[in-house]
């Protein structure tokens, strides 16, 4: 399991540093009714403050992938010795699950690293955000529990945030196995295989869940309380596109962070496995 941890947090790592800029653009277009993505360009006063927040995006994102990755591991590990229908791929050390074991599997994993990682995850928002003139994490962080919320503030939006995850996680895991096998040929390498898997099962899943992700930015920007269903209301007030505010940089960046850590993942994964298996 310690290596599907440390090849998680390695991919994590990688892939956040890379798309910081696009994770603060997107937070910025869905931070209120009046943002979009021309704004969000426009906030910006260097290009060195696109990678603002940068260290909480790489703390929730390699320590986040480590666990996610571990956790899925062990769930997938689980279902596949206790399902008869369970099989391999060319491409991939990972065992091939059913269509609700990976749904389950994924949903599960996500859900319980969330929780875990949720108040990195509040921080880093609110740190990205222009609302907030933050001078360091350490002060978004005070601010935060400072606040009339306290502690729970560093939980805010988990109900909106689980409602996006756990179904992204779910689906991403069937889309990516189903994928996976259309591009079971001689014509793809397994890490070009596993990259073209991980990008079309990030679009589909992400653009799904496109809608969550905006009222759970929402939720976690307010400075006080803001229920799901008011932050829902909220958000839906100028129309229901602007549900998907911000969906073209989350696409574009799931879809190479997806291709990046779950290339590199599975790549360590399949070294570490033959080499255990040569020293055998």
């Amino acid at each position: 399991m310690q290596h599907h941890i440390s090849a998680g947090f390695l991919s994590g790592m990688a892939s956040s540093v890379l798309l910081q800029p696009l994770d603060l653009l997107k937070t910025r277009s869905q931070q209120n009714e009046s943002a979009n993505l021309v704004q969000a360009f426009k906030s910006l006063s260097s290009v060195k403050e696109a990678w603002r927040g940068t260290l909480p995006s790489v703390i929730r994102t390699s320590c986040g992938a480590g666990l996610y990755f571990g956790t899925l591991n062990a769930f997938r590990t689980y279902r596949a010795n206790r399902s008869s229908s369970a099989g391999t791929f060319r491409t991939s050390a990972l065992p091939k699950l059913g269509v609700w074991d990976n749904i389950l599997t994924g949903a599960s994993a996500r859900a319980l690293v969330g929780f875990i990682m949720m108040p990195i995850t509040v921080v880093k928002v609110r740190y990205e955000s222009s609302l907030y003139n933050y001078s360091s994490v350490f002060s978004a962080f005070k601010d935060i529990v400072n606040s009339p919320l306290g502690w729970k503030g560093l939980f805010a939006g988990y109900g909106a945030t689980l409602s996006r995850d756990a179904p992204y996680a779910g689906l991403y895991m069937f889309l990516y196995d189903l994928s996976k096998s259309f591009v079971q040929t001689e014509h793809f390498s397994p890490p070009v295989a596993n990259a073209i898997a991980a990008v079309t099962a990030s679009v589909l899943a992400t653009t799904a869940t496109a809608p969550f992700d905006t009222v759970k930015t929402r939720v976690q920007v307010a400075n006080t309380h803001l229920s799901y269903v008011d932050a829902w209301k909220q958000v839906t007030s100028t129309g229901w596109r602007s549900l998907f505010n911000g969906l073209n940089l989350r696409l574009f960046r799931k879809a190479i962070s997806a291709g990046i850590s779950w290339c590199i993942y599975e790549e360590i994964i399949r070294y570490n496995m033959k080499r255990s298996q040569q020293l055998n």
